[in-house]
């Protein structure tokens, strides 16, 4: 995921930044996999 200069992004960016979140963070959770879990840190 790109990451944001200073200030505010527009909302709907901010809202599907975090539902991606929110899917990498499920995933990690129900894998448990190292490697998914090097990802979801890498995307955040």
């Amino acid at each position: 995921m790109p990451t944001w200069p200073p200030g505010s992004p527009p909302a709907p960016v901010v809202g599907v930044y975090q539902a991606l979140n929110a899917q990498t963070e499920n995933v990690i959770s129900r894998s448990g996999s190292s490697v998914t879990g090097w990802l979801g840190r890498v995307a955040t």
